[in-house]
């Protein structure tokens, strides 16, 4: 088994929350290869040195950047290669989405852990394939994807100014909580092209979407639909219009994981979707940002081996 550890996870407190644990990690599972995030190529690295043969474990001691850098490692290589794997996870992060909900069974000291690698099942994954002028990128997700009011907030907890980084050190919640309320307030209705298989393009003055494997994102925010890894579809939850009155009812209702009654709603069951605007908008996929003009998302159905 490897385990890759995230420091900076926390709010850089990736590293000692693992020392906490580590003692009790070996007593589950016995020996393992640890390999610490140090670098950009250190899950490339760790996944080519660190593996002992037939035996596919992997874990993401980290928090949800941690988690989606994995997958996406995995799902880069060949299908036959990311087959061999088995994706286990240690909640490090600030929001840790990737355990939710949570449950007191499935933890190690006192964290949320996904390590029973004894039912692991196959899951979708979500493949996001963005830029322009010919020049395109590939990423996946695990949980969810997002443009307009989510992925702005997502960019500036990411890229905090000197306010939001004194909260980030202070409290996470509460870091989270005004990252995603001045974005709320600033953000102006952007416009953005929505195509869906089989439909016609559609122009929609986009306030916020979801693009949704995991109803969780950003701390207690959750839209009202389940958690379904097995279907082969995105649920998709379009914002549209919103004033600032509605973003916030809006925020209120996530907070509470429910849309019902909300004005400028739309939703959508569809294995793939197309986001495009006339400039640079922010992506979130799992927590990460990316600025670019053209957005397209699909399924992956049944790309990995993820432990419940």
């Amino acid at each position: 088994m490897i385990v890759f550890v995230n420091p900076r996870s926390g709010s850089g407190s990736g590293l000692v929350r693992w020392r906490r644990i580590e003692h009790e990690m070996h007593e589950r599972f016995g020996e393992f290869h640890t390999v610490v995030l140090d670098s950009p190529d250190a899950i490339s690295r760790g996944l080519r040195l660190g593996r002992v043969p037939g035996d596919g474990r992997v874990v993401a001691a980290g928090g949800d950047g941690t988690a989606n850098a994995l997958v996406h490692a995995l799902l880069s290589a060949p299908p036959s290669y990311a087959a061999t794997y088995i994706l286990g996870a240690i909640g490090l992060g600030s929001s840790n989405d990737f355990h939710k909900p949570w449950s007191d069974t499935a933890s190690i000291g006192g964290l949320p852990a996904r390590l029973n690698f004894a039912r692991a099942s196959w899951c979708d994954a979500g493949r996001l394939v963005f830029g322009s002028d010919g020049t395109m990128s590939t990423r996946y997700f695990f949980l969810n994807a997002s443009a307009g009011i989510t992925a702005e907030g997502n960019c500036r907890f990411n890229q905090p100014g000197p306010v939001l980084a004194a909260l980030k050190r202070l409290s996470v919640p509460a870091a989270i909580f005004y990252a995603a309320l001045t974005s709320l307030l600033a953000y102006r209705n952007t416009p953005v092209t929505i195509t869906l298989p089989g439909s016609d393009p559609v122009a929609v003055p986009l306030t916020n979407i979801g693009i949704l494997k995991s109803p969780f994102f950003s701390g207690d925010l959750h839209y009202d639909i389940a958690r379904n890894h097995e279907n082969g579809r995105f649920s998709v939850i379009s914002c549209e219009r919103m004033t600032i009155p509605e973003r916030i009812q809006l925020f209120r209702s996530l907070m509470r994981g429910t849309t019902d009654g909300l004005p400028g709603i739309r939703s959508w069951s569809t294995p793939s979707i197309t986001l495009e605007s006339a400039g640079p908008m922010a992506i979130e996929f799992d927590g990460e940002t990316v600025l670019t003009a053209s957005a397209h998302f699909e399924v992956v159905p049944h790309a990995l081996r993820v432990c419940p």
